[in-house]
């Protein structure tokens, strides 16, 4: 549907300056802006919040400027005001756009209409099998909404129309074959290596995304993903989203009030919420965390936007659907529609950065509070001495959440374990400070809560090594790394929000003297784009220069710890079924490739064989999570006996580590220990 009558993009080209105008006063949820971009020789961009002199002419001034707009002079001066006219002639719709200082008129341009949507997107929909791809839902098919909500059909191009994008979705449409195989849950790796091969925009191009209709992912234990965003493609970013349907459907039992009304618009929810991810929106409750494009831009923890988690709301989840009026804020149309274009489309920013995500100038400044007044502390560990890593060693940090007060604490049970509810700074020998922006982004199903006794903490692992931004932690130096955590607790009956902040250093230590030269020379391959994902989803069968790399690193540097993760990156792929999807005859399907059974074996042995190592290097949470995936693959393999041992060997392993684990992970040890006993 249109915006607006007035309202949509103009341009035009004076003089060899080609400009653009969006022009936001009227049609649906106008801003009163607009923005005005000269795209070549003096690239500028300026946004001025409008007001209305006539029927015709609304004036305002300048209160954004971006790239070379603040050095730019027209006649002489620097245009403070923008006053536009809309008119008609003979059948040409067009504005004239006057750059003014104060009440002089500098110069005066004539802009045509070029369409009523100020942005234009490509989306590509792919399917599984079986997998119906909904896109669109009617706002009365669920009793809890706003009393006065209009009862109409919205759908994906028409949400993002009437916020002023107009939707293509292109032919290349297809639905892919499920596949055989006992493993058809889907996990990152797998739907980046399918978005890497098969998408038909592959190259990474601005405005365009693949969007994925799935059935189910591979869940880590006490999380249910609805939706995820993964956001870099070669040197392109923001440019794939997938949508887990049959998770959304079996969250929800049967027998509970309006169950296919709730399931289908938490569907409908999910998929615009993740293509919103796509444009660069934040949470809701996320946009404080950095820099925003402006810094008009506040946190809205209570809005009723597509962007904003159902539960998080005061009153929870159904007083959110009775705000709820299927749009985004203010906030985000305004950046959707007149932020600069790089810091918008697809393949442009990486997720956050130019939109909410600040570096502070005092890192630990950028949340007060430790998180003590709420009598919760967050500290941070790498479980190993001086915290030292060697050279091209991957790096995971440890959070701890404890409760130190005297009463128990109600947290979400997703709280050390989502990234949304972090900001990571990095700041080697006190130089420049970066900002952790991680490859991809989950959403998950509604949180339970966890109850943290008196003592008792939650624990969470992060790969800090390289993220969107490039490697973050690469060569030798010190490290300080600040870690703020922002969140909701009860206690007593009272809820509250809170924000905690820890601090720690880390030293990466140069290669000793034989191999120095030789690994700085391999460095310059291993440190790569590809290398970073590979570690940081746990390999690729896609990215074969990658897997090359580390093949080497491998053969080169056997009894390094990097060597360990690199192991590790090449072998787990292959310890299940891994879905491939290709185009043979132009027909999409999913080939699955078996698991190998050598190489489960390969790499279960190399746990139990190197232990102490892999503990020290993987950090305690992520090697008993390695464990723990290891021995669900030797039981689907009927292996029990062998997964028992692993478990056993955990034990052993912390036990010569001297870790004391926490109670209910003992005790899920042990359970696991006797059920694989009692099957073997």
């Amino acid at each position: 549907m249109p915006i607006g009558h007035k309202s949509g993009l103009y341009a035009g080209t004076i003089n060899g300056f080609h400009f653009e105008a969006r022009l936001d006063i009227d049609g649906d949820q106008p801003q009163d802006q607009i923005s005005v971009t000269l795209t070549n020789r003096l690239p500028s961009h300026w946004i001025a919040e409008l007001r209305r002199l006539s029927s015709r002419t609304w004036e305002g001034a300048v209160w954004y400027r971006h790239r070379r707009a603040d050095r730019v002079r027209v006649s002489g001066a620097r245009p403070n005001r923008l006053r536009v006219t809309w008119r008609t002639l003979q059948g040409r719709e067009f504005i004239e756009l006057e750059f003014r200082r104060n009440s002089r008129r500098l110069a005066t341009i004539e802009l045509d209409h070029q369409s009523t949507a100020m942005r234009h997107v490509e989306f590509e929909l792919d399917r599984e099998a079986g997998v119906q791809a909904d896109t669109g839902y009617n706002t009365h098919a669920h009793p809890v909404r706003p009393g006065n909500l209009p009862a109409e059909d919205l759908t994906l191009t028409s949400v993002y129309e009437r916020s002023g994008v107009a939707v293509t979705v292109n032919d290349q449409n297809n639905t892919f074959a499920a596949g055989a195989g006992a493993n058809q849950r889907w996990n990152i790796t797998e739907l980046h290596d399918a978005m890497q091969a098969n998408w038909s925009r592959a190259d990474g191009t601005p405005w365009a995304m693949w969007v994925v209709f799935a059935s189910l992912f591979e869940n880590d234990p006490g999380t249910v993903v609805f939706g995820i965003m993964f956001d870099v493609l070669g040197n392109f970013h923001r440019n794939g989203t997938a949508v887990m349907m049959q998770e959304i459907e079996d969250f929800y039992p049967q027998g509970i009030p309006n169950r296919q009304a709730t399931i289908d618009r938490h569907k409908f929810r999910t998929l615009i919420h993740e293509v919103g991810h796509a444009f660069n929106l934040l949470h809701s409750w996320e946009k404080e965390l950095g820099t925003p494009w402006h810094p008009s831009v506040l946190n809205e923890p209570e809005a009723g936007s597509f962007m904003n988690y159902p539960g998080r709301v005061s009153g929870g989840e159904d007083e959110y659907w009775r705000r709820f009026r299927f749009r985004f804020s203010d906030q985000e149309l305004m950046f959707m529609r007149h932020a600069p274009e790089e810091f918008v489309a697809m393949g442009g920013a990486s997720w956050a950065e130019n939109h909410a995500d600040r570096v502070a100038p005092d890192m630990t400044e950028a949340f007060q509070g430790d998180g003590g007044d709420a009598g919760l502390q967050l500290s941070l560990r790498f479980n190993r001495p001086a915290n030292v890593f060697a050279f091209m060693e991957p790096v995971l940090l440890e959070v701890k959440l404890k409760n130190v007060s005297a009463r128990p604490a109600s947290i979400s049970s997703l709280l050390v374990h989502d990234l949304a509810n972090m900001q990571i700074f990095i700041t080697r020998n006190f130089g420049e400070t970066q900002t952790l922006r991680p490859y991809a982004k989950l959403c998950y199903a509604p949180a339970g809560t966890r109850v943290l006794q008196p003592g008792e903490a939650d624990y969470g692992s992060v790969y800090l090594s390289s993220a969107t931004n490039g490697w973050l932690i690469a060569e030798p130096g010190r490290y300080d790394v600040v870690v703020n955590l922002q969140g909701k607790t009860a206690q007593g009956g009272r809820s509250r929000e809170f924000a905690a902040n820890a601090t720690t250093t880390l030293f990466v230590q140069q290669a000793n003297p034989a191999e120095r030269l030789d690994m700085q020379r391999f460095a310059q391959d291993y440190f790569s784009e590809d290398i970073g994902r590979m570690l940081a989803f746990g390999g690729s069968e896609q990215l074969h220069s990658g897997r090359q790399t580390l093949d080497e690193l491998v053969q080169r540097y056997r009894v390094s710890a990097a060597a360990q993760h690199a192991s590790i990156a090449l072998q787990l792929p292959a310890t299940r079924n891994y879905k491939l999807l290709n185009f043979e005859d132009g027909k999409p399907s999913v080939r699955v490739q078996k698991y190998k059974p050598e190489v489960l074996q390969d790499l279960s042995d190399n746990l139990r064989q190197h232990g102490r190592l892999l503990a020290t290097s993987l950090g305690h949470i992520t090697f008993k999570n390695l464990t723990d995936t290891l021995c669900d693959r030797l039981a689907d393999a009927d292996q029990q006996k062998a997964a028992a041992d692993m478990q056993r060997n955990t034990l052993e392993v912390m036990a010569q580590r001297q870790a004391k684990l926490p109670a209910p992970v003992l005790q899920g040890i042990q359970a696991r220990i006797a059920a694989y006993d009692a099957t073997d």
